[in-house]
């Protein structure tokens, strides 16, 4: 065998083997988003949770809402999941209306903008529990 076979061997390897660690792995997005996420790193006294069923691409859940030092409740959720991208609707029992525009960052993370009607954007992150 000459150098330049082994080199050539050498680089049909390590091109098989990038292209074989670039089908997917553990970041890849799960299939559906169904399950409990938690929002991270609200302030003391607040919290948010909702857990989302996925059919098709479509998602709809339930979840409840704790504002420090203010009320607490139930929302309801309807949206899309395409690839990364998740978009949500978000309807508060107090009659607030907010999106969540996200993309998945793993398989149990997502982080976006939450927008209310009528008021501020906030960048928040999800974890699926």
């Amino acid at each position: 065998m000459t150098a330049a076979g082994g080199t050539l061997r050498c680089l049909a390897l390590s091109l098989g083997l990038a292209l074989l660690g670039a089908c997917g792995g553990a970041s890849d997005p799960p299939p559906t988003l169904d399950g409990t996420w938690n929002a991270t790193a609200q302030p003391i006294g607040s919290a948010t949770s909702m857990t989302l069923k996925e059919q098709n691409s479509q998602l709809v859940g339930v979840g409840s809402y704790r504002i420090e030092a203010g009320g607490s409740g139930a929302l309801a959720v309807a949206g899309v999941h395409s690839g990364a991208a998740v978009t949500l609707a978000i309807a508060y029992d107090n009659g607030s209306q907010a999106t969540y525009a996200a993309l998945l960052t793993d398989a149990s993370h997502m982080t976006g903008a939450l927008s209310f009607q009528g008021a501020g954007t906030s960048s928040v992150e999800f974890a699926r529990q």
